[in-house]
């Protein structure tokens, strides 16, 4: 079977480069700044210890459905440069881990016959470029979740590519959210987190309140406007529109967005 690697060997890649974002638990965020490290964690379907990023698009989220008032609970989000990172590990088109663990992703959109493997891109950031224009036309339609190639567009006897295009097209109730149309990069080593690295961040405003949170950001990483958004009681996964607004502003340049 065709796998998606070889379904966009000659695509163009010439796409501006996004950046990646790393999102967890505000309670780690103090950690991290005075670690300076994105550390791995064992991932059991990949059998070894990695650290996950999403390209383009904040999309990680707890999988807790519990409502809370505690601020370190809530997401907070790295914004990092691609360019100043380490060498890619493994490049996948959609959230690994749901693909692994979330059986409606497989059962609703691919053939039993489909595996992570054949989705799996070459580790490098032109498969990402590449993916976007062959199933988006440009970076602003894959960031607002818009696929431009449809089902009707797609022969079934290619079927990692067809579930793939099923996939990013389902607009129905399901159990799964973007991650499944995020582009997933991996790195088999900790991630430095420096002045060079680090763009911004996106955090509970309390957080970013806090004086030695300040300092850290402002004298260890170079930055002085970190975005900040409120949080209130509620489920910290419903704030994810309003986090991918306030990345939008990390952009600026249209030109990265729209091409």
């Amino acid at each position: 079977m065709r796998t998606l690697m070889e379904v966009l060997s000659n695509e163009d890649a010439t796409l501006p480069t996004l950046p990646l974002l790393h999102t967890t638990d505000a309670f780690y965020f103090e950690n991290i700044l005075e670690t300076g490290e994105l550390k791995t964690d064992y991932c059991d379907y990949l059998d070894e210890s990695c650290a996950f990023t999403f390209y383009g698009i904040p999309s990680y989220r707890k999988s807790s459905n519990a409502a809370s008032g505690n601020a370190a609970l809530f997401p907070v989000c790295f914004v990092f440069n691609f360019d100043r990172l380490n060498t890619i590990y493994k490049l996948f088109p959609l959230d690994s881990g749901a693909f692994y663990h979330v059986s409606e992703v497989k059962s609703r959109n691919f053939h039993p016959g489909v595996s992570l493997e054949q989705l799996e891109l070459l580790p490098r950031i032109d498969s990402a470029r590449k993916l976007i224009k062959k199933f988006y036309q440009n970076n602003s339609n894959y960031i607002n979740n818009s696929p431009t190639l449809l089902v009707k567009d797609v022969s079934p006897v290619n079927q990692a590519m067809y579930g793939y295009t099923t996939l990013i097209n389902d607009n129905t109730i399901g159990k799964y959210d973007n991650r499944v149309s995020t582009i997933e990069i991996v790195f088999n080593k900790g991630l430095v987190i420096n002045k060079d690295t680090l763009l911004q961040v996106i955090a509970p405003e309390v957080f970013l309140e806090d004086d030695r949170i300040i300092d850290l950001l402002s004298n260890k990483y170079g930055i002085t406007n970190p975005l900040g958004y409120k949080s209130y009681r509620s489920m910290p996964s419903e704030y994810w529109g309003s986090i991918i607004e306030l990345y939008k502003t990390v952009l600026g340049n249209d030109q990265i967005v729209s091409k």
